[in-house]
């Protein structure tokens, strides 16, 4: 998104579904992200979404920090064969 207006209170102003998310993400001990892998990437929903964490970083406010997350992805390479990768997160 980059629109930055979330710098002042670190709450996202699209009103959209994303708000109920978020609160479920700041309360969990653990997240989990599942994603296929188009071209060595994430999709755009995908990555729209890690964007919209931006929200979670201003104002000495790191509200994912210290929780455990694991992203789980999907792809298929141009031989014919598919993997999966799962990552863990380092808590930081």
């Amino acid at each position: 998104m980059g629109c930055t207006a979330c710098a002042k209170d670190n709450i996202c102003i699209i009103q959209d579904d994303f708000h109920e998310i978020t609160n479920k993400m700041l309360k969990a001990d653990k997240i989990i992200f599942g994603a296929p892998n188009y071209f060595g990437t994430l999709n755009a929903i995908s990555h729209s979404f890690w964007e919209r964490t931006y929200s979670f970083r201003h104002n000495e406010f790191l509200g994912l920090a210290g929780k455990l997350g694991v992203i789980i992805s999907i792809g298929y390479n141009e031989i014919g064969t598919s993997s999966v990768e799962a990552h863990h997160l380092a808590k930081h």
